[in-house]
């Protein structure tokens, strides 16, 4: 789909006010994919058009190869045919066809009523028109089809990663150059290599969990597992996106699995206790473990309070076949100055309800925030910032914290949505629809191609 900045672009890359509309294909994980048959809503469609970025964002790559195809877009059996004042009608059983439309007729006895690359002035779901002089009496038979030629954009993915794919879009630009180093960028993706700290009782290493997570296959995530030789009760753990815990049926259908690159760490939904005040609207917390990042540089003092801060996590079920959801998810992350409870900090409070979303049909997650909408103190300071915190914790039906669930973090983004560029911007933006309404997967060392295609036809 063509966004309403692409429009602006392609227009003026036409009058030759803009170097380019499309020279990167952007790759994303944010929405849920679509099923084949899903019916995309008018509301949907117009929401799509304003997009002015993914919903987040994994990777950026430079578009290599450009050219374009003609594709059948519909076909309908033709019923009936009558002529007047030059104007020939086609009655149909049914047909999705829409005035505008390039249409061929074959097959239709008389032959004369066989018509190429004609345009369609007229449509209704039972009849089309179009503009000819042919005369004659129609006796049996016929088909119509419909044709749109698209520009494609092809690019090729990053060979060494994992990715699991559910949005694609396309921009006129690598990054934008009125943002220099406060443009959008993933922040953090919760890999093992960013020393990322369990801070419990003490401060340790987070274990690394590469074997199955159900290791007696009855797919539960036992959360007791040989570290270093010793067997250990982990309440939070890194382990892989492909694990074979997330083969469950259940669980892929639910969308449990995380999707940028190939790293997680997963939080127990009882190392914290945090409640919601719904008065205050805040996340409390209550008491519990946290895990932490020292020795982190950030300073987002000079991007616009409208900028966003995005956290991309899923909830997964520690029984994977057992049909239960949480009653809510709370999440903390919390940008301070030192590792203190009292520290001067920012925090991004994350509060997801069962009355809000729906956990029985996804449990992938974006949730975005203003930088102006993070709770700060009175003299927090982005330049002081040396410390990341993550709470994290779930709730079960009776809105006790619970073990029966665990938040895996994914990816943490910053979106600069207001350095305005009139010549960069997001010109394409589709989810991704499957069969089955799946991902699409893009495994580690593989080499693989994406295209984007816009229509062109009047």
């Amino acid at each position: 789909m063509i966004t309403n900045k692409g429009q602006q672009l392609i227009t003026k890359y036409m009058i030759g006010q803009a170097a380019s509309y499309a020279s990167h294909i952007a790759v994303g994980c944010g929405p849920m994919p679509y099923t084949s048959q899903s019916s995309v809503s008018q509301a949907e469609i117009a929401e799509q058009r304003l997009k002015q970025s993914l919903d987040f964002e994994m990777f950026r790559v430079p578009i290599t190869s450009r050219g374009y195809v003609t594709e059948e877009s519909g076909s309908a059996s033709i019923t009936g045919v009558s002529i007047a004042d030059g104007i020939v009608t086609y009655t149909t059983s049914t047909n999705n066809f829409v005035t505008g439309d390039r249409v061929t007729i074959s097959s239709v006895n008389p032959s004369q009523f066989n018509i190429s690359d004609a345009i369609i002035i007229d449509s209704s779901p039972t009849s089309f028109s179009i503009k000819n002089s042919v005369t004659g009496t129609y006796i049996s038979g016929g088909t119509a089809k419909t044709y749109y030629t698209d520009i494609v954009l092809t690019a090729e993915l990053p060979t060494e990663e994992r990715y699991e794919i559910t949005e694609v879009g396309v921009f006129s630009a690598q990054s934008n150059p009125d943002a220099g180093s406060y443009d959008s960028r993933t922040i953090y993706s919760f890999s093992q290599n960013e020393n990322w700290q369990y801070h419990g009782t003490s401060i340790e290493p987070i274990p690394v969990i590469y074997t199955p997570l159900d290791p007696n296959q009855a797919n539960v995530l036992e959360g007791t597992y040989f570290v270093n030789g010793v067997s250990k009760d982990c309440k939070v753990l890194h382990t892989n996106a492909d694990n074979t815990l997330f083969a469950n049926e259940n669980r892929i259908r639910r969308y449990e699995t995380c999707r940028y690159l190939n790293n997680i760490i997963a939080i127990r939904g009882n190392t914290t206790n945090l409640s919601y005040n719904s008065t205050t609207g805040r996340v409390v917390y209550n008491s519990g473990d946290h895990i932490h990042l020292n020795n982190v540089k950030l300073n987002f003092d000079k991007n616009s309070p409208s900028d966003e801060i995005r956290l991309a996590f899923s909830v997964i079920n520690k029984r994977g076949s057992v049909e239960e959801n949480p009653s809510e998810v709370n999440i903390v992350v919390e940008f301070a100055i030192s590792d203190s409870t009292t520290s001067d900090s920012a925090k991004l409070e994350v509060h997801l309800s069962s009355a809000d979303v729906n956990f029985s049909n996804n449990r992938y997650f974006v949730v975005s925030k203003k930088i102006s909408d993070l709770v700060t103190t009175q003299n927090f300071s982005w330049s002081q910032v040396t410390n990341i915190k993550v709470f994290a914790s779930a709730k079960d039906v009776d809105s006790n914290v619970t073990d029966l669930f665990y938040i895996c973090l994914d990816a943490l983004r910053l979106e600069n949505t207001q350095t305005i560029n009139p010549l960069y911007g997001l010109s394409g933006y589709s989810v991704i629809k499957t069969d089955g309404g799946t991902t699409v997967k893009k495994l580690e060392n593989t080499t693989n191609y994406i295209e984007f295609r816009f229509g062109i036809d009047i």
